[in-house]
């Protein structure tokens, strides 16, 4: 499941290798921050931290963190970081 890989990038933690479903559940709080953009396609807002909770593959229990960055890798998907609350 989880294999150790090199990185020479600049990361606070080393990553390794994970394979098999993470499932992330969203609370059901609003959203709502200053909008910075609108445009036909869609609107930019500056929002709050959002808090998740994270089923990792073989684990049984949730992990608490919040969303720290989204990004859209294919049409259609989304990769998602999230941090772990110490």
């Amino acid at each position: 499941m989880l294999e150790n890989t090199n990185s020479d990038n600049n990361r606070h933690s080393q990553r390794t290798a994970l394979a098999g479903a993470v499932q992330v559940r969203l609370s059901e709080e609003a959203l709502e921050g200053p909008g910075q953009n609108l445009s036909k396609d869609g609107v930019y807002l500056i929002a709050g931290e959002i808090a998740v909770k994270v089923l990792l593959p073989g684990e049984k229990d949730y992990r608490e963190g919040y969303l720290v960055r989204a990004n859209q890798v294919r049409d259609g998907e989304m990769g998602l970081a999230i941090r772990f609350r110490t």
